[in-house]
C-alpha cells in the first residue's frame, strides 16, 4: 500500500462518480429531485446534453443532435459541482483540495439522495475516481520527476508542447487508468506539467448499500491512482519547493 502524503496535492480537480447500466430516472424526476433535496446547495442548475454528431459522407454536411442526460449543478463559488444524470452521478472538486475522504464522504451523502426514491434493482456499470494534476518545474530539475514513460528534458523547451495517453490495467487493483500528460514549456526556463489520471473499476459488483460495495472500491482505486502518480513522481515530496 502506498501511504505517501503531500502537504500540498497539485491537484486542480478531483472527481468521483458512478454510472448505472441503464436509466433509473426521467428529467422531470431529477428536476423534482433538485428543488427537494440539491437546491440550498448549489445555486447554479444547467441542462447536461449528451451530444453525437453526423456527417455525411456525400455532402460533407455536419448535423449534431444534443439529448438532454440530467443537471449540472453548481455551488457559489464554483468549486463543488455535481452532475445530476438519469443513470450517473458524478462530483467535481476544483482546489483548493482536501483530502479523499472528505470528497468520499460528500459524495456518500448525495448518492444515498439520489437513489432514495429509487424501488427497482441498482445495476453499476461503472464507478471511477480521477485526479487531474498540475504542477510547475524549473526545467533543471525535471530529471527529478520523470514521468514514466513519458521522458522529460531540457529538450522540451525546444520542441514546445507535449501530450501523451497511456492506459494501464493492473490485476493487482482490479482497476484500469487512462492517463494523460501534458507538458507547456514558460517563462524562465520553467515547466507545467498536467498529470491526468483517471481510474476505472473493473470488476462487476452486486449492490446493495455504499458502505458494503462501494466504499473500498473508491478507496482501492485511489490507492491505484497513488501508486501511479508516485511511481512515476519518486520525489514529489521536494516538488513542493518549487511551487
Amino acid at each position: 500500500m502506498n501511504n505517501k502524503k503531500l502537504k500540498k496535492p497539485p491537484i486542480i480537480e478531483a472527481i468521483i462518480g458512478i454510472a448505472l447500466s441503464k436509466p433509473i430516472y426521467s428529467l422531470e424526476t431529477l428536476e423534482s429531485l433538485y428543488k427537494s433535496n440539491f437546491s440550498d446547495i448549489f445555486a447554479k442548475k444547467e441542462t447536461r446534453k449528451n451530444f453525437i454528431a453526423h456527417i455525411d459522407i456525400n455532402t460533407n454536411a455536419f448535423k449534431s443532435d444534443g439529448r438532454e442526460m440530467g443537471l449540472k449543478l453548481s455551488t457559489d463559488p464554483k468549486d463543488l459541482t455535481l452532475f445530476l444524470e438519469i443513470n450517473r452521478l458524478s462530483l467535481s472538486k476544483l482546489a483548493p483540495y482536501e483530502s479523499g475522504e472528505s470528497l468520499l464522504k460528500q459524495y456518500k451523502g448525495f448518492w444515498n439522495t439520489y437513489i432514495e426514491k429509487y424501488e427497482g434493482e441498482i445495476n453499476i456499470q461503472d464507478i471511477a475516481s480521477r485526479s487531474i494534476n498540475r504542477f510547475v518545474l524549473p526545467i533543471d530539475k525535471l530529471g527529478l520527476f520523470a514521468i514514466k514513460p513519458v521522458m522529460l528534458s531540457e529538450n522540451l523547451i525546444l520542441f514546445g508542447n507535449y501530450a501523451g495517453q497511456y492506459i494501464i490495467i493492473s490485476s493487482r487493483f482490479n482497476a484500469k487508468a487512462i492517463i494523460n500528460v501534458n507538458t507547456k514549456p514558460l517563462e524562465n526556463k520553467k515547466v507545467e506539467i498536467t498529470f491526468d489520471i483517471d481510474a476505472h473499476n473493473v470488476i462487476n459488483v452486486k449492490y446493495n448499500n455504499f458502505e458494503s460495495d462501494i466504499e473500498s472500491i473508491f478507496m482501492r482505486l485511489r490507492e491505484f491512482k497513488n501508486d501511479i502518480f508516485f511511481s512515476n513522481l519518486p520525489k514529489a515530496n521536494i516538488m513542493e519547493e518549487f511551487q
